[in-house]
């Protein structure tokens, strides 16, 4: 199996499976191929999560340079699943789909983007100007996705998370902390993963999606419970 390092926007130590070998590197730059279009909605008014939508992005890199594995769209947190559709031929349609949790005082959030029937994201073997894939990026926004973040006008604490990647089988084989670009009321975040010689990153890992789950602060009380959701299980859940 090939040895994976991590991409994320603030640096922090990663935590990995014994299969996979983790390293932070800085965060993903513009990609090169926007010859299908560019997709910026305009920012969405600060909610109490409820209806609030974000842009999100997959993109992927090469020694040679980027491209996007999806178009980006945007998504209603705690919604219906929203397509991402692979922007060549050969690339199978992903879905992203949201939750809002609450317990206490903690407001949840879990984001899963995925192949919504369990299968790898991607072929093996792509390529950009000739060059291997070697480099995956899930953005909720980010410089490729638009700029619509996450808003929350009950927010009262800085949110804090975790980034999950996990397999065809639904195990996850890398945990790091979620890159979360904190704003006060609104955040986003963007985290990646690389393979550290060059090597295929959808070669032999069967990379089937990721999931962020974020937490933060209130200033009153909630009275929905926590829920636990596994790998796989909300994509499949939030389609329609």
């Amino acid at each position: 199996m090939k040895s994976i390092s991590a991409f994320a926007v603030v640096a922090c130590a990663g935590v990995a499976s014994a299969q996979v070998s983790l390293q932070t590197v800085p965060g993903a730059p513009a990609v090169v191929d926007h010859s299908y279009g560019f997709f910026i909605p305009p920012p969405s008014s600060g909610t109490t999560g409820l209806g609030d939508a974000i842009d999100v992005a997959i993109s992927t890199y090469s020694s040679a340079g980027g491209a996007l594995l999806t178009v980006p769209v945007s998504h209603e947190v705690d919604g219906e699943a929203t397509e991402l559709r692979g922007t060549r031929k050969g690339l199978p349609d992903l879905k992203v789909a949201s939750s809002i949790n609450q317990s206490g005082l903690t407001r949840t959030i879990i984001v899963e983007v995925a192949e919504p029937n369990g299968n790898a994201m991607a072929p093996a073997g792509l390529t950009i100007g000739g060059s291997t894939v070697d480099c995956l990026f899930f953005e909720l926004p980010n410089i490729n996705a638009g700029a619509d973040a996450f808003e929350d006008l009950e927010k009262a604490g800085a949110a804090t998370g975790v980034f999950e990647l996990f397999n065809t089988s639904g195990e996850v084989v890398y945990t790091d902390a979620a890159g979360i670009i904190d704003k006060g009321t609104s955040f986003g975040v963007t985290n990646g993963i690389e393979t550290q010689n060059g090597e295929d990153i959808f070669g032999d890992e069967e990379i089937a999606g990721a999931r962020f789950t974020i937490t933060y602060q209130l200033p009153t009380p909630g009275a929905a419970g926590l829920a636990c959701v596994c790998g796989l299980g909300l994509v499949r859940r939030r389609q329609r």
